[in-house]
């Protein structure tokens, strides 16, 4: 469990409203997921609060990704744990299900490390994983040092929504600004138009329609 101390302004903080958001997922099978993983001893999510209070940092947003869509799969918890703790060991992070080899379709670096087997699970699982988590990857833009993600593109990285944890406590917002985009559609929905936003925030129209996209999309 996080400590106030641990909880840093450039971390980013989601709840998981926030993740459920973000992420496209469903909030009821996200709480199960993550309450799951703190539920298994030296679970692997660390966040803090409870109910829909309950929040975690940016890299845990992205680590709740696989973990939901590996249970989504039908992999038990324990042998998630499994692989969460020998990958992290491996690559030396606490955040093994955020790092770009993990999210690839490189099954050697997801299911095996030096012919140990992690994950033993079918050849279908494998190939359902890559289809659930490619696409997701292509939005995680990775650090070039750590290869941890540190940008996160809702909406993919040809469009003006980003969430970044170093920017607005991690909540989403208009790439290049700090402007997060529910404002931005909240100019909307009290009635102002596109281009009087864009004018009045300095910002492209395009980005404002990204921004109404995401929300809506949400919504």
């Amino acid at each position: 469990m996080k400590t106030d101390q641990e909880i840093t302004l450039h971390s980013g903080i989601y709840t998981l409203p926030d993740a459920a958001l973000i992420l496209r997922i469903s909030l009821s099978k996200l709480r199960r997921w993550v309450v799951a993983s703190e539920g298994v001893s030296g679970g692997m999510l660390r966040s803090w609060g409870a109910g829909r209070g309950r929040a975690f940092d940016f890299n845990e947003l992205i680590e709740s990704y696989t973990i939901y869509s590996l249970r989504n799969l039908g992999v038990s918890m324990p042998k998630i744990k499994l692989a969460h703790k020998k990958l992290s060991a491996h690559f030396q992070t606490d955040f093994p299900f955020a790092k770009k080899g993990m999210l690839s379709d490189r099954k050697e670096v997801l299911f095996e490390i030096d012919n140990d087997t992690i994950l033993n699970v079918s050849h279908q699982i494998q190939s359902e994983f890559r289809d659930l988590v490619i696409p997701f990857c292509v939005k995680i833009e990775f650090d070039d040092e750590t290869d941890i993600a540190r940008k996160f593109w809702p909406l993919g990285r040809s469009r003006n929504i980003v969430v970044d944890p170093r920017h607005s406590f991690g909540r989403p917002v208009i790439a290049g600004t700090n402007i997060p985009s529910e404002i931005i559609y909240g100019m909307k929905r009290g009635g102002e138009d596109v281009a009087n936003t864009a004018f009045q925030y300095d910002i492209s129209e395009e980005a404002v329609l990204d921004a109404i996209d995401f929300h809506q999309m949400a919504a």
